[in-house]
């Protein structure tokens, strides 16, 4: 029996389909499917709360959001569990909003009308703790100034950028980013003509808030002691 030829034309129309329906299979689930799929794992989740277990909170939201992504109409209790998921991953603001769409088109007769009520309040507490640490948060980062201290000492020559990084750090315990340089000398006052100092410059960053100064501005003078004797010192700062 002779074999029948498929017209080129037809071959080409197949071949285009076949190829088309494998790209589609490659795209992924039909977006109702994946939908359910991604609302089943977030019950999946809120489920072993609600059983007393531990749920995984993040996953659960990830998959809430995936589900609302497919542009698929969600279940009508939708935002109170987005809304709970978001609470219990610390995103209040985003909570907030969902519970209030959920509030105002079911009221007082939605399904979960009492546990949005308590959520809701959780989060609006959890929002405004979370807005009074960014304040004070963005208070110390402003607070950071920028200080220049000179310090020196008579006769102990020895390791200057240490011991006057230590007395700084003494003085302004939020005392960071430290740069110091330190030359010696003959004391040039008649009094103190044969006497040597080490005298440091040091630059700094200190925090007003944290050690709840007005400025770093000032001059100090120390008489440390040892066991071959005693040593003056001291240091005058000024805030840049």
């Amino acid at each position: 029996m002779p074999h029948t030829r498929l017209p080129r034309f037809l071959l080409a129309c197949l071949t285009a389909t076949l190829l088309g329906s494998g790209a589609a299979t490659a795209q992924g689930l039909p977006p109702t499917v994946e939908a359910d799929r991604q609302l089943q794992l977030a019950s999946g989740e809120m489920e072993k709360e609600d059983k007393g277990g531990k749920a995984d909170w993040p996953k659960a939201a990830a998959a809430l959001k995936a589900a609302e992504a497919t542009g698929v109409p969600m279940p009508a209790n939708f935002d109170y569990h987005y809304g709970r998921a978001l609470q219990a991953t610390g995103q209040h603001a985003a909570a907030l909003e969902r519970l209030e769409r959920y509030l105002r088109v079911h009221g007082t007769k939605g399904k979960y009308y009492s546990q949005a009520l308590q959520i809701y309040t959780s989060a609006q507490a959890g929002k405004a703790a979370a807005d009074e640490a960014a304040r004070q948060r963005a208070a110390v980062a402003a607070a950071w100034v920028n200080v220049k201290t000179t310090w020196w000492s008579v006769d102990e020559l020895e390791d200057g950028c240490e011991r006057a990084e230590s007395r700084i750090e003494r003085y302004a315990p939020s005392a960071r980013n430290l740069d110091c340089s330190c030359k010696t000398g003959f004391i040039e006052h008649p009094a103190w003509r044969d006497h040597q100092e080490i005298r440091c410059t040091v630059t700094w960053q200190g925090n007003l808030l944290q050690e709840k100064r007005e400025t770093f501005h000032g001059e100090r003078k120390y008489r440390t002691h040892s066991g071959s004797g005693s040593t003056l010192e001291g240091m005058r700062s000024r805030q840049e």
